[in-house]
């Protein structure tokens, strides 16, 4: 029986494979830095959020 692909392309797929496994557990593990967190949300709030499309404006 014969593969469906090329040594390179199935290393390239494990590569990929261990990359994507490593993000995932790195976003699993990782602690949120809480008070950076808090202090973006508020920046976020203070400079988004006062932009009001003129259609919604208007009615």
């Amino acid at each position: 029986m014969e593969l469906p692909f090329t040594k390179l392309e199935v290393a390239f797929i494990l590569l990929a494979f261990v990359i994507f496994t490593l993000f995932i557990l790195a976003s699993i593990y990782n602690e949120p830095d809480t008070k950076n967190a808090v202090k973006e949300h508020d920046l976020f709030k203070t400079i988004y959020l006062p932009v009001v499309p003129v259609s919604l404006a208007m009615n």
